[in-house]
């Protein structure tokens, strides 16, 4: 078995570029899940329905492909069982970027009645300009409307009674709640630490030190010391993180800014970010339309700009070339094989992990995972500490493709459905057994993960995480579809050594105001944080 399961790994490192490619041509199209007897799942509510149950209809779950895909099947079948005048239909999605494609078409038109019903909702946000817009044009579902509700699958209970009060506004914005969280998804690092100690290599414990281990490691022949998924671009907002956090305040919504609402943004009146408490700016509210000033002013040339991605580049000239375009199983594989000491990557990649190194017997080895270290002596303006991407991760929202109504009683039922500790611990297993992503660590109450995996995912668990908007105000993904080859080709020549920090925030420049403008457009701002502005009809 061991030795099956190694030269599967070197077969499958080989075959993954025509894999990638042979799932650009899969067909997507929607597929109704078969129905089953419903075992595991409640008895079907009783009392009067909010729908008619004499009509048929049909309900679309739009999702990335091994992102929880054999959980959300088997919640569709169960459903279905249950209310057999419902359809359920799971829209299976090759990739993200794929998955990206779908939601601009659905969705940046004057008509998203094709849109499926339930969607990965931060996809859904970009191409339409954020939240806020999406609200101003009543495309999605409120869910603070739902907390009160009664979940006919959870004893009737309230559904805010599956979560812990403090994470709902995570998923909130002033306009409304666009998820319910389900799971912690996280960026770390995985260590091989078998490979480290036949190397001589303690666990790097700084930023300095984690810099002497890949440059010892590639010294002794090793190319790229760290497999690097696409997903460590987050590293950028670390770096981020780290220099604009002492400044934070000049980024959020202000009392006299137009935009205020006391009520959710209470959290930045006089703000002040504590280094002792890393939770501190949990709740604060970044304003979007201060962030697009800033970029205009400084074009993102200015001095800090440079410096954050000069020490991101610092540690990525150790990942493998192009790590934008490579998927998380071929560099999962490449790591499994000893080919990198380090794995940056997310969490979802920590169940298929641990089980593929069990099956591997005597081939495996010892691992674990990291935080991004901190620095032990930072650059001028930067904090020592390295927060990383720790958040609310499979937000699944509603898109109000027909409306109110009959249909979205129905989406809200089978959302109930999925959200509750016995269905949703289904789904986690569910998925284990299949081998699909689980992304982390479960936000239902009463859903739990086997200690095993939980000791596994210790290096991705942090208390106060980075502000997402951080890697944005550097730059990080900051470029319209139609430039992507223009911000990859300068990343790629900075990992490489061809240009330098400077060099690159200079040529990428332009496309990241084409994309301040386009987002300064879409919401409608004036640059004038003291009006209220609307978003673009």
């Amino acid at each position: 078995m061991k030795t099956n399961r190694r030269e599967f790994l070197k077969l499958s490192a080989l075959a993954t570029a025509g894999v990638l490619l042979a799932a650009c041509t899969q067909s997507t199209s929607p597929t109704a899940a078969p129905k089953t007897d419903g075992d595991g799942s409640d008895a079907a509510p009783a009392g009067a329905s909010p729908w008619d149950v004499n009509k048929k209809d049909k309900i679309v779950l739009s999702v990335i492909n091994n992102y929880y895909t054999a959980g959300w099947k088997k919640m569709a079948a169960d459903y279905m069982a249950l209310h057999p005048e419902t359809e359920v239909v799971v829209d299976v999605v090759a990739d993200n970027d794929t998955y990206l494609q779908k939601m601009t078409t659905w969705l940046t038109g004057d008509d998203f009645s094709q849109s499926a019903d339930i969607v990965h909702i931060n996809f859904a946000a970009s191409p339409v300009g954020g939240y806020q817009v999406m609200y101003q044009k009543d495309m999605i579902y409120d869910f603070r409307k739902m907390l009160d509700e009664p979940n006919p699958y959870n004893d009737n209970k309230k559904v805010r009674d599956c979560f812990t009060p403090e994470d709902l506004p995570l998923v909130t914005v002033a306009e409304g709640q666009y998820a319910l969280p389900f799971d912690w998804v996280g960026i770390a690092i995985m260590y091989n630490k078998t490979l480290l100690d036949k190397e001589g290599i303690a666990l790097p414990k700084t930023y300095e030190e984690f810099d002497a281990a890949c440059a010892k490691l590639r010294k002794g022949g090793m190319a790229a010391p760290i497999a690097a998924a696409s997903e460590a671009a987050w590293y950028i907002s670390s770096f981020a993180d780290a220099a604009l956090r002492s400044r934070e305040y000049d980024f959020l919504v202000q009392p006299e800014d137009g935009l205020w609402d006391e009520a959710t943004m209470a959290a930045n009146r006089d703000f002040v970010f504590d280094e002792n408490d890393w939770t501190c700016d949990r709740y604060t509210v970044i304003s979007g339309e201060r962030v697009c000033m800033h970029k205009r002013e400084t074009k993102l040339t200015d001095p800090t700009t440079v410096k954050i991605w000069e020490q991101f580049a610092n540690i990525g000239k150790y990942f493998q070339e192009n790590f934008t375009a490579a998927s998380s199983m071929e560099i999962q594989s490449s790591f499994e094989l000893s080919k990198a000491a380090f794995f940056m990557s997310g969490s979802w990649n920590v169940g298929v992990l641990n089980s593929d190194i069990k099956e591997m017997g005597d081939d495996g080895f010892e691992w674990g995972t990291m935080s991004f270290p901190p620095y032990a002596n930072a650059p001028e303006g930067f904090q020592a500490g390295m927060r990383t991407l720790y958040v609310v991760g499979n937000t699944m929202g509603i898109i109000k493709s027909q409306g109110d109504g009959d249909h979205l009683e129905r989406v809200k039922d089978f959302y109930k459905f999925c959200y509750n500790p016995k269905n949703a611990q289904d789904i986690f297993e569910t998925t284990l057994n299949a081998g699909n992503y689980v992304q982390g660590p479960p936000s239902i109450l009463g859903v739990k993960l086997s200690d095993e995996l939980n000791q596994k995912l210790e290096g991705f668990v942090q208390k106060g995480a980075i502000k997402d908007a951080f890697g944005g105000i550097a730059g990080q993904d900051a470029y319209l579809a139609a430039d992507k080859g223009v911000y990859v080709q300068n990343l790629n020549d900075l990992l490489a050594g061809k240009i330098d920090a400077k060099a690159f925030c200079e040529n990428c420049s332009p496309i990241f105001m084409a994309q301040n403008d386009d987002i300064i457009e879409k919401n409608g701002y004036d640059l004038d944080p003291a009006t209220a502005d609307k978003a673009k009809e």
